[in-house]
């Protein structure tokens, strides 16, 4: 495949993890049995590995069970390019595509610590065992996803 805008391309991993730490929102696209399907989630940064949690119903943990593969998507530091002319608009970005396999993690302490990263990625608290209850981690899916490959982009700002 014949890479469109090389001069985007961002190679720097120190780069690479800024987009991860910096944006607030993953995009998680799977394929069901309904064809493509993306939510929006938060997530947690682990060691080739993010971290995501949701109910363990639905329409999203179903299409997981079914097939574990997924693309995700993330950005950061958006802005609009204004121009004179319509067709000389365009956006300042830096963005994060990937694939990899989602994992459902089983057991108690695998669910705290996927909670642990998700919450170390919005707030600077530390959460002691209690602060993720029992009777709550029963009905939550708790999923690690194992990073296979990313790609970052950006446009409008210097590396």
């Amino acid at each position: 495949m014949i890479e469109r805008k090389p001069e985007r391309r961002i190679t720097d991993p120190e780069e690479m993890a800024y987009v991860l730490r910096k944006a607030q929102i993953l995009r998680l696209g799977m394929v069901g049995p309904d064809g493509p399907y993306v939510v929006p989630m938060n997530y947690g940064i682990g060691e080739g590995c993010l971290y995501l949690h949701s109910s363990c119903k639905g329409r999203k943990a179903e299409t997981l069970r079914a097939d574990p593969r997924v693309c995700f998507e993330l950005e950061t530091d958006v802005a609009l390019i204004e121009d004179d002319k319509p067709c000389g608009f365009s956006m300042k970005f830096k963005s994060i595509v990937g694939f990899g396999r989602v994992v459902v993690l089983e057991t108690e302490a695998e669910k705290r610590a996927g909670l642990r990263a998700i919450m170390a990625h919005y707030t600077e608290g530390e959460y002691p065992d209690e602060a993720f209850p029992d009777k709550v981690l029963a009905k939550t899916c708790v999923m690690r996803l194992d990073i296979a490959s990313m790609t970052g982009a950006r446009h409008g700002w210097n590396g």
